[in-house]
């Protein structure tokens, strides 16, 4: 954990409208970018997603586990997070979204940026401090297809021994 530093806030942002046609967010994420950099972000993610109750529960980090949906399921990863928070940033990352921060150790433990880069084969990547920004897709309208969900899938791989852990099983009663 980051013993010298505090990171008192957590931003949450949340667009429930399509991109207007002739427009794009690239703007937008230039400016989350440089908040993340201004405020040394420890780790980030921006979800995509066409059920918004999948981005609310994972931004507001609710829901309870979900055993028989897949690892990065919402409610599986609330019910990580909740359990390691702590070293959420530091030890841990959240699963990767369409687009994702990671700290420059983040980045060394799973085999260093030139790896992660050919695994994974981000069209978008950008130094922000101490992050390496990670973009999946082009832009947001590409970000469900599904050459985009197989560079996630390869980033999940990638991050498996960084990624928050499930808890322990509860002993049966």
């Amino acid at each position: 954990m980051f013993e010298d530093r505090t990171f008192p806030c957590r931003a949450i942002g949340l667009c429930r409208y399509p991109v207007p046609a002739g427009k794009s967010i690239d703007a937008w994420l230039a400016l989350v970018r440089e908040l993340a950099a201004v405020v040394e972000a420890a780790h980030g993610v921006i979800w995509v997603d066409t059920d918004e109750r999948y981005i609310l529960a994972r931004q507001f980090v609710s829901g309870s586990a979900q055993p028989r949906q897949a690892p990065d399921h919402p409610g599986n990863e609330s019910n990580r997070i909740i359990s390691a928070r702590k070293h959420l940033g530091d030890r841990y990352v959240r699963f990767p979204g369409w687009a994702t921060f990671l700290r420059s150790a983040h980045v060394e433990a799973v085999g260093g940026r030139d790896k992660l880069l050919a695994v994974v084969r981000p069209p978008v990547v950008h130094d922000v401090g101490d992050l390496l920004y990670i973009q999946l897709s082009v832009s947001v309208e590409e970000a469900l297809l599904p050459e985009t969900e197989a560079r996630r899938q390869a980033l999940i791989e990638l991050l498996s021994p960084i990624i928050v852990p499930m808890p322990p099983a509860r002993p049966a009663a």
